[in-house]
């Protein structure tokens, strides 16, 4: 029996909470006395840890070469002044080199993760955010990149759709399923791997348009 005092009372509710996994216990809610704690997760980073780490181990499998992934890429500025100084640092999710252009800053695709809920309604834009266009845009204008995707989960309807910026640059808004229909953890994640597989296909097949 743990004896909480002043100096372990907060942790309480993790002490509690554990004891009630290892007993098999539920939440009693008819109880007069109800003491829990909230778990609260942040999905766009799950959502985007994710994908960047099923992308970083099956990279070459998912584009048929040899590549290298970078996450939350941070070694470009938007805007430089007269005196050389940098500001506003860019931070692409997910940025996708061939292995043996690593070293410079041209990939060749860009992704970004959005976990949020694509609407089908094109007078509402999808529900896509403008300032996540912008900044998709700033992120291939800066990285000399001329493919983006922004990625969403998939809810009651796929979405593939793609927007040209100019004559070289290209947005893709693409969702991807997250259901788990039963499949084991190697199962579940060849799924989303095979996803991810078809999407990076169109993607590569553009690269080179002028």
């Amino acid at each position: 029996m743990i004896k909480f005092n002043r100096m372990n009372e907060r942790f309480k509710p993790y002490i509690e909470m554990a004891e009630m996994f290892i007993l098999n216990n539920s939440t009693n809610l008819n109880s007069k006395e109800l003491k829990t704690f909230s778990l609260i997760f942040n999905m766009d980073y799950l959502f985007e840890e994710f994908i960047g780490t099923i992308l970083k181990k099956r990279c070459d499998e998912i584009f048929n070469d040899e590549c290298i992934i970078r996450l939350q890429h941070r070694e470009l500025h938007l805007l430089t002044d007269e005196n050389n100084n940098k500001t506003f640092r860019l931070k692409p999710d997910i940025v996708v080199y061939n292995s043996n252009n690593a070293n410079t800053n041209k990939p060749f695709l860009i992704i970004d993760t959005k976990y949020k809920n694509l609407i089908d309604d094109k007078t509402k834009n999808y529900n896509i955010s403008q300032s996540d266009a912008y900044q998709m845009f700033a992120y291939l204008k800066k990285y000399y990149c001329k493919t983006g995707i922004l990625l969403y989960p998939e809810y009651e309807k796929e979405f593939n759709k793609k927007y040209d910026f100019g004559k070289e640059e290209h947005l893709f808004i693409k969702t991807i399923n997250l259901k788990n229909s039963g499949q084991n953890q190697k199962e579940y994640v060849e799924n989303v791997k095979l996803q991810l597989k078809i999407f990076a296909e169109l993607p590569l097949s553009i690269v080179d348009i002028k």
